[in-house]
């Protein structure tokens, strides 16, 4: 129970150093019986689905409570069918607020703190919670902003990762909560399932890494949408690329990188679908037009911005072998079981790597000693990643293509 988590007792601001292991916070105890829960995750889409798989056990923990998760759009469609929620409220709806940057006004102004929550209230008529729980490994102050309009009785997050805060900004809000898993010691590669696995640690439901695994709630109509897609395909050996990456941008390897890979690798008599969002629409006609060049009786289908997330997810599972940078489809492979290379930079070491058997799970990636630089590359383009030789990747896919024969 969330009962046995036990804050700090230090300087009433709540800005004693975190001691390794402990919860650390400005309040005496937390609520042991929520009755309405919020879990805040306004993050990426890939986070999302390295998440998934915890739902289930906040729900076994507190089967009769009643849980909102809060995300982005992209992140109420991959929850939309999930059996482990009761609600999902759009992020959208208080980011506006969320920017809002108030230097002193959380802690000192009462008066205010209550109309901005009276505003988010309207905005999201179940803002009043029990319980709220932050489980972002690396959260942007905006979240905490976010956190702070949802009127809660405790709030739970995570102290001690400065990627996308300042050590200011995060001291700032660290009053916000009634406690944080301390995260302050982890290395920057730390990696995420762990980490989710960690967070369910510290709130009482002990988990192993296995039973954290994704889950995905597809329905009926997605997989009839994803076999009308393929159906053109035959029965060749299909190879679905998504080569785009929304953020940043610099991750992106362009289209003749891949012709090349696919060249080197032997592609003769396969087929490719090419996935993505809206947002991968130019890069993937791109690359349709380059694979056009490719030896053999291979077929090509775009699929970009024509599915859902939960389509992309069943299209996915048709898909013999995936090749994608670091990005959300990369996790959906590794999720469903997929081999699936990922074409890996060093922004954030291995946090994001794809886990599971690795004869099926692979990476390929130029190694560097500014690993872990959290995307604030020191160089004019991302080389851990531009510099990444298609004949290494071509030996790589080779490699996972001769084990599936």
């Amino acid at each position: 129970m969330i009962a046995s988590l036990n804050p700090s007792h230090g300087r009433a601001d709540g800005l004693d150093s975190p001691v390794e292991g402990e919860a650390i916070g400005n309040q005496a105890g937390l609520v042991a019986a929520p009755r309405r829960i919020l879990i805040l995750r306004p993050d990426n889409l890939g986070d999302l689905v390295l998440f998934s798989g915890a739902l289930q056990h906040i729900r076994n923990h507190w089967p009769s409570a009643h849980i909102t998760l809060c995300v982005r759009s992209f992140g109420r469609e991959l929850f939309a069918h999930c059996p482990h929620l009761d609600e999902l409220i759009p992020y959208e709806s208080l980011r506006w607020m969320a920017k809002c940057r108030w230097p002193r006004f959380l802690s000192e102004s009462k008066f205010l703190r209550a109309i901005l929550q009276q505003m988010c209230s309207a905005a999201l008529p179940a803002a009043n919670f029990d319980l709220a729980l932050m489980p972002v490994m690396a959260p942007l102050a905006n979240y905490h902003r976010a956190m702070a309009l949802m009127t809660a009785r405790s709030r739970v997050g995570v102290f001690g990762r400065l990627e996308n805060q300042s050590d200011r900004e995060e001291r700032q809000y660290r009053t916000l909560y009634s406690a944080q898993m301390d995260a302050s010691k982890w290395p920057m590669d730390f990696p995420e399932m762990e980490a989710n696995r960690l967070f369910l640690q510290f709130i009482g439901i002990n988990v192993n890494g296995e039973d954290i695994w994704p889950e995905f709630w597809t329905k009926p109509a997605d997989v009839e949408e994803a076999a009308k897609l393929f159906a053109g395909l035959g029965a060749q050996l299909v190879i679905g690329i998504a080569p785009g990456a929304v953020s940043p941008l610099g991750k992106r390897l362009p289209p003749e990188w891949y012709l090349q890979v696919l060249q080197m690798a032997g592609s003769q008599n396969l087929s490719f679908v090419l996935l993505g969002g809206k947002n991968e629409i130019d890069i993937c006609r791109d690359l349709e037009l380059c694979m056009r060049q490719l030896d053999g009786k291979n077929s090509v289908v775009n699929l970009a911005g024509k599915t859902s997330v939960l389509q992309l997810i069943e299209c996915m599972r048709r898909c013999d072998l995936l090749l994608c940078p670091d990005a959300a489809p990369m996790h959906i492979a590794a999720a469903l079981r997929k081999p699936v290379l990922g074409v890996m930079g060093g922004g954030h070491g291995a946090r994001f790597h794809p886990w599971g058997d690795p004869n099926l799970a692979r990476v390929v990636r130029k190694t560097m000693d500014c690993y872990g630089c959290n995307w604030n590359c020191k160089y004019e383009t991302f080389r851990c990643i531009q510099e990444i030789t298609p004949a290494d990747a071509a030996r790589e896919l080779r490699s996972l293509l001769k084990a599936m024969h």
